[in-house]
């Protein structure tokens, strides 16, 4: 699926960078790279593809444990470029 490891650890670190840019401004805490799992997607390329990711604690009301979205990314020769895309939280019902 990668290259080699460091575009997978790259990706990763990547992914979660770009999912605390995402989520920092809504949530307006600090949280680490523990906070959450990503799984690169299999694309059949090496170049781009998709990513999720798992909340693994709760930022606020609406982005908590479970919470599961997902992203693309690209890896290019020098650099690793991914976007997270949020969907509206789910709301429980009582």
């Amino acid at each position: 699926m990668f290259d080699s490891p460091l575009h997978y650890l790259t990706l990763v670190f990547s992914a979660k960078e770009s999912l605390f840019k995402c989520l920092f401004p809504l949530v307006n805490r600090f949280f680490d790279f523990h906070a959450a799992v990503i799984t690169p997607l299999s694309s059949g390329s090496t170049g781009d593809g998709e990513f999720r990711f798992e909340l693994l604690e709760d930022l606020d009301g609406e982005f908590r444990t479970g919470y599961r979205g997902h992203g693309r990314y690209a890896i290019l020769a020098t650099h690793v470029h991914t976007a997270v895309i949020l969907k509206p939280p789910t709301q429980d019902s009582d």
